[in-house]
């Protein structure tokens, strides 16, 4: 599936405390949005091979609201459902997993496979604060793992990945190992060698601060937290000092020794360097030691 695409939307009224929706409980009032949705879209009910649904507040609500609210919308109760609590952004994430399910074209979701690839398009919502605790920290610990490198975060990981992931040029031949697709540098044709790799192992420099501030929260800024993401962001230097000095380029090769590629001086790296960095400055003054140990 190349991607989730809106249809329609709908929603019901904005309610108050004991107003005139005080009746209907939430499952009832996700019910009429999503049939309401669907009727705008023109898609049956009978039509629909996965749910994705956010809800905030669940308590007392029973299981599955999701499942719930689908069938008050007339969807078969045979259909997959999920119920995303993510508070305000569950019905992004809801979004975010759809894109998740890989499928063929014609292919139900239903029938769909999540994407177990390691890329770093996750480490924002932890930046954010949307997600915190345990899974957070994990899921950091996987990129201090597999996605840094000194001054930049790999776009993926150098692991296999399943469903095998086709990079075809553009008379649909497959270019290198669908189980294994990453490439570490970014090098030699364009069509067949740098496109590739762009996406598929090309370290990016503009996105390590926000992966920064991802370590940071997800240790709740601890001292140690904050010095280990000001550690990471200071891996910045060495670029700063070798190519075009005192300018961030735009990618590195993930493979070492991680040459510098592609803009020399690319605005959007040094931006959000300076953000982050000023921002870790405001929590914990740089020398400042830390008190704990980030693992």
């Amino acid at each position: 599936m190349a991607g989730s695409v809106i249809l329609a939307g709908a929603r019901t009224p904005i309610g108050k405390l004991l107003g005139a929706l005080a009746g209907f409980s939430a499952m009832d009032l996700g019910g009429f949005a999503i049939a309401a949705a669907l009727e705008r879209a023109g898609v049956a009910p009978t039509d629909v091979d996965y749910v994705f649904m956010g809800q905030g507040l669940q308590a007392g609500q029973g299981q599955i609201t999701a499942r719930q609210a689908a069938t008050k919308a007339g969807i078969p109760m045979s259909v997959p459902a999920t119920t995303v609590n993510k508070v305000c952004l569950s019905g992004l994430n809801s979004i975010h997993l759809a894109d998740l399910l890989i499928a063929k074209p014609g292919q139900s979701a239903a029938a769909a496979v999540p994407d177990n690839a390691l890329r770093g398009n996750y480490l924002p919502a932890i930046a954010f604060g949307f997600v915190t605790g345990a899974p957070a920290r994990r899921a950091v610990a996987a990129a201090l793992r597999y996605l840094f490198v000194p001054g930049a975060l790999r776009s993926l990981a150098p692991l296999p990945v399943w469903p095998p992931l086709e990079i075809r040029r553009a008379d649909g031949q497959i270019l290198g190992e669908p189980r294994e697709p990453y490439q570490g540098r970014y090098e030699g044709d364009e069509d067949t060698r740098r496109k590739p790799a762009y996406h598929n192992g090309t370290a990016w420099v503009w996105t390590l601060p926000a992966a920064c501030e991802a370590l940071a929260r997800a240790w709740e800024l601890s001292p140690a937290a904050v010095a280990a993401a000001r550690a990471y962001l200071a891996g910045m230097d060495r670029l700063m000092m070798s190519g075009c000095l005192g300018q961030l380029p735009e990618i590195l090769d993930g493979d070492a020794p991680h040459q510098p590629r592609g803009c020399d001086a690319q605005a959007w790296s040094a931006l959000e360097a300076l953000r982050v960095w000023k921002w870790l400055n405001e929590i914990q003054p740089a020398g400042a030691a830390p008190s704990a140990v980030v693992s």
